[in-house]
């Protein structure tokens, strides 16, 4: 617990993580621990204007501050006096970043707490091969240690995510022109990823599109505007059973088309990180990192594809080319086992 002189009940909260998807949906776990510890208290949280629609209905929260990231100090400052203005309790620091140290040291606030990311640790695996990670501690856990001693407890639940009623009435008005009614099974596809080392090929996810295709579900292709190119061959390849919402789909929207999937396939993303905190079962490929950096999906019905080798994990967040030149954990990948172990993880639902 925290020293005595601490003990007063917390009246304001903020909890700091900028971004991005899957990194905010990590941290719901600690929004709703210290609402439980202190339910007369105020929680806000603070990210970037892009994930705002994350965390509008979430329960825990009284509010949610935008961040502007591309206003540079201006906007730092700018957030630095709203923070102040607010004269929190205590400032909860999840991203351990330059940026959030300054807002949470500025903040006026009595009790600061910082998350232990595990870099060290990290750099050694990674750069020297040296593997000191006693055990493989997921993000969520991470995150809640930095909150254990103000009494908020991990309650052994999952992420969370509330889907937007209007963004569900949208999705399905626009399923539905598609012939996409109430009782059609839906797989969704999520061929994108931050970095190429982290996408599984977009072959891969077209072959695995056909398949389901071929026992009936409709396909659902997913992903950002960065992922257009990658969501146009997966569609394309899929064939007849798919539609592309790559781009054309807000956060809301797909969390709200994923809420209508049997299941999703996907790389190492934030929409991995979505299904996940609705309990979407879910196939996961992982390449270039792996279950010690914590971001498996938590705490739901998921299987994740990967290849022990020696080269892995080569690297902290992936990097556009294999360092190895041949792509082995995830070209070896094929969709026969990405069926399989959907099969399996939808006779078990």
């Amino acid at each position: 617990m925290f020293p005595q002189s601490e003990t007063r009940p917390l009246e304001r909260i903020l909890i700091i993580r900028l971004g991005a998807i899957g990194d905010i949906l990590l941290a719901t776990p600690v929004i709703r621990a210290l609402a439980a510890e202190f339910p007369e208290g105020r929680i806000d949280f603070l990210t970037k204007e892009a994930y705002i629609g994350l965390l509008k209905a979430n329960p825990g929260l009284a509010g949610v501050i935008a961040f502007p990231p591309d206003r540079g100090f201006r906007g730092l400052a700018e957030t630095l006096r709203l923070v102040r203005s607010r004269r929190y309790d205590a400032v909860v620091d999840l991203q351990d970043s330059i940026r959030s140290r300054l807002l949470a040291f500025f903040s006026g606030s009595r009790i600061r707490r910082t998350v232990r990311i595990g870099r060290f640790r990290r750099f050694l695996l990674v750069r020297l091969r040296m593997d000191r990670y006693r055990e493989a501690a997921p993000v969520p856990v991470k995150y809640l240690n930095a909150v254990e001693d103000l009494g908020a407890a991990d309650d052994g639940k999952g992420l969370d995510l509330a889907v937007d009623p209007a963004a569900r009435e949208s999705v399905n008005s626009r399923l539905g022109r598609l012939g996409i009614g109430n009782r059609s099974k839906i797989v969704a596809l999520a061929p994108g990823a931050g970095r190429k080392t982290k996408r599984w090929p977009a072959e891969r996810f077209a072959e695995t599109g056909r398949r389901f295709g071929e026992l009936g579900f409709r396909i659902a292709v997913l992903g950002g505007s960065r992922d257009a190119d990658v969501c146009s061959a997966v569609t394309a390849g899929a064939g007849r059973f798919a539609v592309s919402f790559c781009a054309s789909a807000s956060l809301a929207e797909t969390a709200a088309l994923l809420e209508r999937c049997s299941l999703l396939v996907t790389n190492d993303t934030g929409v991995m990180h979505m299904a996940s905190a609705l309990r979407i079962p879910t196939v996961a490929v992982f390449g270039p990192t792996t279950r010690h950096f914590g971001f498996f999906p938590f705490r739901s019905p998921a299987t994740v594809l990967e290849r022990n080798l020696p080269c892995r994990p080569c690297s902290f967040h992936g990097t556009d080319r294999c360092p190895e030149a041949h792509f082995n954990c995830m070209r070896t990948i094929s969709s026969d086992e990405a069926v399989s172990a959907a099969e399996k993880l939808l006779k078990t639902e």
